[in-house]
């Protein structure tokens, strides 16, 4: 069941940069040949953020104060492979617009354009 976090004074009394590197690399470290890279960084920007002079990262905010990696990720791929999935479809579908014919188009007073027919 291993890697769960458990944020507590110990955890909480290191730097927020050297519990950001812990994090990630638990992350990377043991679950890169499980998961896509992309989605990995994905999950890593959304959970570790913080900003300058914050004293927590987000995922040190849940309720129960125990953060497990493994089942995280597991729900996160769900949603993730739904969302690449609906990018492939968009993209099958995606047309481009032709510039060829912009001569085709002229200005009218009111800086709108009007197709020529």
């Amino acid at each position: 069941m291993k890697p769960l976090i458990t944020i507590g004074k110990k955890w909480l009394s290191q730097p927020i940069e050297e519990r950001n590197k812990q994090f990630k690399e638990v992350l990377y470290g043991r679950y890169s040949d499980k998961y896509d890279e992309e989605m990995l960084d994905e999950f890593y920007v959304y959970w570790a953020y913080f900003e300058e002079g914050d004293e927590s990262m987000r995922f040190e905010e849940i309720k129960n104060k125990r953060f497990h990696v493994g089942r995280r990720l597991g729900t996160w791929s769900i949603g993730y492979n739904k969302k690449k999935a609906r990018m492939g479809r968009f993209q099958r579908g995606k047309r481009t617009i032709s510039m060829s014919n912009i001569s085709n188009w002229t200005k009218k007073g009111d800086d709108s354009y009007d197709e020529r027919l």
